[in-house]
């Protein structure tokens, strides 16, 4: 059985990921938005394991806990709905996707502190180009061999 402990845990360790990986790459996402129209990875990026959750999990958790994290993960569903159905240019999108940004690190903070943990630091976006029109998209993960 699952212990409060650990899908705490779980559930930190999901809030920091999403945060991260949506700051992170935002520039690229926007990017691949205006050269192909494709959601798919805006989505991929958003996809949260917290809607899995049954109501045995969810009653392992303090309500005030279950308030703070129900707070972050309708900011996060708000940000999904936007990009599975938008028309939006890329600067508007990018303007949009700026502002999520913010309202998704101080929510998930603050439902971090809620849990128990530490809250979200700054994250330093992954480097990447794009060599010429039409070329594959060039990541530096900053990786040392």
């Amino acid at each position: 059985m699952l212990s409060p402990d650990r899908l705490i845990g779980l559930v930190a360790l999901e809030i920091r990921r999403l945060v991260e990986d949506i700051d992170r790459r935002a520039e690229l996402l926007v990017e691949i938005w205006a050269r192909y129209r494709s959601r798919k990875p805006f989505l991929d990026t958003t996809f949260a394991r917290w809607t899995t959750l049954g109501f045995p999990e969810l009653a392992l958790l303090e309500p005030e806990q279950l308030d703070a994290l129900e707070t972050f993960y309708r900011e996060l569903d708000e940000l999904r709905l936007y990009v599975a159905y938008t028309e939006d240019m890329p600067q508007a999108m990018e303007n949009t996707l700026r502002g999520a940004v913010v309202r998704l690190k101080s929510k998930g903070s603050a439902a971090l502190i809620v849990l128990g943990q530490r809250p979200i630091d700054d994250v330093e976006p992954l480097g990447w180009e794009i060599r010429k029109p039409g070329a594959a998209v060039e990541w530096d993960l900053g990786l040392e061999e």
